[in-house]
Parts: C-alpha cells; structure tokens; sequence
C-alpha cells in the first residue's frame, strides 16, 4: 500500500518538475506546458526519472554490498552516488532521448566547459538537501499529522526547486555549447594560419 500510494503520489510530482525544468531550461518566464491529467504521461516521467536513479545508484549499491558490512555505510555511498551522478544521467538522458543511454558526449563535455555552472549546481543542492534534512529533524518532536503536513509541503518545494535548478543547468549548458569562440581563440588560429602565397 505505501509503494502503491508513494508512486501515485511521486509520478505526478515529478511530470510537474520535469515542465518546470523545461521551461527553466528553454529560458520561459513560466511554465507553459504543464502535465495533463492523463497517468500515463506521469508515469512516462516518472520513469524516466527512476531510471536516471537506477543507473545512479545501483551499481555503487551492489559493488558496496561485497565491500563493507554496515548498512549505514551502504546507504550513505548510494545517496552519495545518485547525489552526484543524478544530475549527469538525467539530463545524458534527455540529450540522447532514450532511457538506456545515461552517457552522452555534449553533457561529458559541459562538465569541464562549464565548471562553475556544475559546481555552483552541486553546491546549491546541497545545502538544499541539508536544509530539508534539518527541516525533518526539528519537526520530529511535534505532532505527527502537523510534522506530516509541514514534511510533505516542503519535500514538494524542494522537488520543485530542484528540477528548476537542473533545468537552469540545461540551460547553462546549452548556453556554453552555443557560445561564438572566443576572440583569444580567433587570434590564435589567425597566428598559426600560414600566409598566402603572393
């Protein structure tokens, strides 16, 4: 029941962040293309969106199986790894338009093209997460419908804040890709080209 009623609860949670992180990532003011009220289309988002988790998250999981004993270390390395990882596979994905490919060349790219837009991505997320992790921890001593109210409107902010945040990356990269080469770069390449021949 709790597995049936989370994902009715987190597909059309996540097809609302993912037009958000379209409409941050095409530079719109609002968000135009909001999610309709078909489950499929939420579904197909959400799927998306767990995938990107898997291939995140699994295989540092399995490999920690085999390497330590702790479950708190296991759990701790996984989230670390999806923390980090998320990101990239997600938007690999939608570059290469299909599940299966969480790799793609131009997003690989924009990680060193790019580095203050990752980094500052990296850095706002996690004082995010932390944000909201201190939120649960304050909120633990009051009554539980009251914390229950507070905990699920924050966690929808945060989802919501966090799409916008890698749409904003999208488009950062998307901005870098874009960019006319640099002047240093002409003048380069006009120092190194050989003279005509008179």
């Amino acid at each position: 029941g709790l597995f049936i009623g989370g994902t009715l609860f987190a597909a059309p949670l996540i097809a609302c962040g993912f037009a958000i992180l379209q409409a941050v990532a095409n530079d719109q003011p609002t968000v135009e293309d909001w999610p309709s009220m078909d489950p499929m289309e939420w579904l197909g988002s959400a799927g998306i969106a767990f995938a990107a988790v898997g291939f995140a998250g699994v295989p540092v999981f399995v490999l920690s199986q085999f390497l330590f004993d702790n479950t708190l270390i296991i759990l701790a390395l996984t989230m670390l790894s999806i923390y980090i990882m998320f990101p990239f596979v997600l938007l690999s994905m939608l570059d290469m338009q299909t599940i299966t490919m969480p790799f793609s060349p131009e997003v690989a790219r924009s990680v060193s093209s790019s580095q203050e837009s990752w980094g500052g991505f990296y850095f706002s997320a996690g004082l995010l997460f932390f944000g909201l992790f201190l939120l649960f921890v304050a909120t633990s001593g009051g009554s539980a419908s009251g914390s229950a109210f507070i905990n699920v409107g924050a966690t929808v902010g945060l989802v919501f804040t966090y799409f916008a945040m890698i749409g904003r990356l999208a488009y950062a990269i998307g901005q870098s890709v874009n960019a006319p080469p640099r002047e240093d770069d002409d003048d380069t390449h006009k120092e190194g080209a050989k003279p005509e021949d008179a």
